[in-house]
């Protein structure tokens, strides 16, 4: 399992509920869409459009990690083809 630590946005206008530790969007990593369990830190019960807080994610596979895969970089993920929100890739804790 990958895993990482990102700072995620979730955009106010376009999602109208909050989410929970384990909700799984897609995101594009460079080398095709793939989904990613978010994870929420400190206790924290939900998260709402419009927040912006440091989140663990984790990844299945490998294979769909690309040339955005990286720290500092910024991605974008989606429900279907809407973007939700937006993250940005602080540190890579796992690559196994």
């Amino acid at each position: 399992m990958i895993t990482i630590r990102a700072i995620l946005y979730l955009y106010e206008n376009v999602r109208e509920s909050s989410f929970r530790s384990g909700y799984r969007p897609t995101f594009d990593l460079g080398k095709g869409l793939t989904s990613g369990r978010i994870l929420l830190l400190n206790d924290k019960k939900d998260f709402s459009p419009g927040e912006k807080e440091e989140v663990e994610i984790n990844f299945l596979y490998k294979e769909f990690l690309g040339d955005r895969f990286k720290v500092g970089e910024n991605v974008i993920f989606t429900e279907g083809i809407t973007p939700v929100g937006e993250i940005e890739i602080l540190k890579i804790l796992s690559l196994e």
